[in-house]
């Protein structure tokens, strides 16, 4: 009796899968090919930093978003020192100091 009982539930699945894919073997979906990348002729034109102004400027990111302001723009006047022409780094220094005046 359980040996009628599997051959009919496996008979089932084989038409069940059968009648899901319509009787044809299913394709994989071709993949588009992938455009090559090109460069951002406005990412060229930043100013990279090194370790130490990174670290920095990380740091002065980790202080402002915990409230301490002080310590937050110590760390980016650091990180001015190393890189005084970064506009991100003097945006972020001078966002600290505007949150001391309160």
């Amino acid at each position: 009796m359980s040996t009628r009982i599997s051959i009919f539930v496996c008979l089932l699945f084989t038409g069940l899968i059968l009648a899901c894919s319509g009787g044809k073997a299913v394709k994989a979906p071709v993949q588009a090919e992938i455009a090559p990348v090109v460069p951002d002729p406005f990412l060229a034109r930043q100013e990279r930093i090194d370790n130490a102004t990174y670290n920095h400027f990380v740091n002065g990111s980790i202080f402002e978003a915990i409230g301490e302001y002080y310590a937050a723009a110590r760390e980016y006047a650091a990180a001015l020192e190393l890189a005084p022409r970064s506009s991100q780094i003097r945006y972020s220094y001078a966002n600290s100091l505007y949150m001391l005046k309160d």
